[in-house]
């Protein structure tokens, strides 16, 4: 328990490394204890160490399946299992588990709207990769009516929708529908979290991608860096969320003549 509220304090402090060391301590000395295996589980995700996310979120499942627990906290073991598969592209695992979760969402709807949109964003994110795009705008958009109805509209769980919606008009090349959601999204983090959390990086770089598209180099430039510096503080060096964003910055640099 120490490990695990350790770990919670590292996490809120954005030292994710420091957070994982102390949840596997957790996992470790206590395997069956589902808050762990959860914030384990979620924490391997965020740093891109899927084989142990998944283990821990399996584990977790069968946990909560056996003890016939609510249906919301077995939508939530779903949905953040689904979400490792997810990021490894493994579409045709994920896409079962979140509408498993999502049903789960509906029937318990009035104790958790939060975690309904939450899944309803992770098969939305899985239709972009498909690009079922007017599947994935619909889920999108009723989600962000139920965060927005739950938590209000400058929520920051409000802003990952928001970004979400972003990234769907970016990808379907409608840069000026695209760029408000994601400077709306930047501008609630900033309000609402620190300078130097990951959600603000994440809007800067789904931002400075945008511009990157539109051939605005120079602003592009400014938002990776920013993103990168943020990063830099809050994961381990040779993340691949690092990698990926300073593969970004050198690459917009060599476009500039920078390289």
């Amino acid at each position: 328990l120490a490990a695990y509220n350790e770990g919670k304090l590292s996490e809120g402090e954005v030292d994710y490394a420091g957070a994982m060391d102390l949840y596997q301590t957790a996992v470790a000395l206590d395997k069956d204890n589902p808050e762990y295996l959860l914030a384990a589980g979620e924490m391997a995700c965020t740093l891109a160490d899927y084989s142990p996310a998944q283990e821990w979120l399996e584990r977790l499942l069968e946990i909560r399946n056996g003890d016939n627990k609510d249906s919301m906290e077995v939508a939530l073991a779903q949905h953040s299992l689904a979400a490792v598969h997810l990021c490894q592209g493994h579409f045709h695992v994920a896409e079962p588990l979140l509408h498993r979760s999502l049903a789960l969402g509906k029937e318990d709807m009035g104790k958790d709207q939060a975690g309904l949109a939450a899944s309803m964003n992770n098969l939305a994110g899985l239709y972009l990769e498909q690009r079922k795009y007017t599947e994935a705008a619909s889920l999108y958009q009723r989600a962000l009516r139920i965060q927005e109805n739950a938590l209000g509209k400058d929520h920051p769980v409000v802003s990952v929708t928001l970004n979400n919606l972003g990234v769907l008009y970016s990808k379907q090349g409608k840069y000026n529908d695209a760029e408000p959601f994601h400077k709306r999204a930047l501008a609630i983090q900033r309000e609402r979290l620190s300078k130097d959390h990951p959600e603000v990086a994440s809007s800067l770089n789904n931002l400075a991608w945008l511009y990157e598209a539109q051939e605005r180099y120079k602003e592009a430039v400014s938002l990776y860096q920013q993103c990168i510096a943020i990063l830099e503080k809050a994961f381990p060096e040779g993340s691949p969320k690092l990698n990926i964003v300073q593969a970004h910055y050198t690459r917009v640099k060599a476009k500039m003549g920078l390289a």
